[in-house]
């Protein structure tokens, strides 16, 4: 007997771990099922999107396709009654860095005191020199008042002129070659060629002026400097004269520079009447204008569906309910504050 109860003891061990793994393998092949279920699931939802976003735009072709289609023509037809403007361009060829005067050049003898002079001077990069003449007040005002842009432009105060100036002008500079070029927006093609011309020519007088102080302003510095050299007592005499010296032959330098004119621009480019419009560009508002429609209406065809949807489901009806409670509540509070 004892033989006979000690062999199903070991099939009952033996069967145990395979009903286990029996019972492990269902499981897993339930979770995979599951899975895989889940995963037919998503797949069919995104198939259900992407077929309702299809028929939403199939439902609303005729509002994506004539609306942009008329607001494109409209932008057109508009764009006609704006007026034609034209653009002129003149070319300048400011003088290069080491085109100095002899005033300009002996600043720097000696030392302190040339230092100085050189600040008068006032050494910089020659385009970016002239960019800042051209967009300086001072040089605007006297084109202004030459062409009488105010009657032009109908403007009442010189500030409303200037900045309808500014707006017509265009200025820009190449770093490689060093040119300038002044460009001039107008609706008459030959005025535009004429003010940009004229800017040029009062350029030139402009800087002309600015040279002339600068070196009457060198040759004040250094006969200053001479009578200050001169009434010191306690230097060394010979020192003393070698010092008067240099600035005498400086400031007889100084005198024949503020006689004759510095280095000035060379105009590479005269302007000449445009032949065509630069603006406006008809076609591309046109386009533009049909592009951001359609964009528009496509959104707000998804955003209403979206809404109507959210209509049937109470969830998404609660929320929106209490989306615009919200909304209703602030408007009302900031009117009562800002009464």
């Amino acid at each position: 007997m004892g033989n006979l109860h000690t062999r199903p003891q070991r099939l009952d061990a033996d069967f145990l771990p395979v009903g286990l793994r029996r019972c492990s393998n269902s499981g897993a092949q339930v979770i995979q099922n599951e899975l895989e279920n889940q995963q037919q699931e998503w797949d069919d939802e995104d198939e259900i999107s992407l077929l309702d976003l299809a028929l939403t735009v199939a439902e609303n072709l005729k509002l994506l396709l004539f609306g942009p289609l008329c607001a494109g023509l409209l932008a057109l037809a508009i764009s006609f009654t704006q007026p034609n403007i034209y653009s002129a361009k003149a070319t300048i060829l400011p003088p290069s860095g080491d085109q100095l005067s002899a005033g300009g050049l002996l600043a720097g003898a000696l030392g302190g005191l040339g230092g100085a002079a050189g600040d008068l001077v006032g050494l910089k990069d020659p385009g970016q020199r002239y960019i800042a003449y051209l967009n300086s007040d001072a040089l605007r005002d006297t084109i202004i008042q030459k062409y009488e842009l105010h009657k032009r432009y109908n403007t009442k105060t010189l500030y409303a002129t200037r900045s309808r100036l500014v707006g017509s002008t265009a200025i820009s500079l190449d770093k490689q070659s060093g040119l300038i070029t002044i460009r001039i927006d107008d609706y008459d093609p030959t005025f535009a060629a004429k003010l940009a011309n004229g800017i040029v020519t009062e350029l030139r007088f402009f800087v002309g002026k600015l040279d002339l102080q600068e070196a009457q302003n060198r040759r004040l510095f250094l006969e200053d400097q001479v009578k200050e050299v001169s009434s010191r007592t306690s230097q060394d005499p010979f020192s003393q004269q070698q010092v008067i010296g240099g600035l005498i032959r400086q400031l007889d330098m100084v005198k024949v520079d503020e006689g004759r004119p510095g280095p000035t621009f060379t105009q590479v480019d005269f302007a000449t009447p445009p032949e065509i419009k630069s603006k406006p560009r008809r076609a591309l508002i046109a386009i533009l204008t049909t592009l951001a429609t359609g964009f528009l209406l496509l959104i707000f065809v998804f955003v209403r569906q979206a809404l109507r949807n959210a209509e049937a489901d109470p969830e998404a009806k609660f929320k929106i309910a209490k989306i615009n409670s919200l909304f209703k509540s602030f408007w009302i509070w900031r009117k009562w504050r800002f009464r």
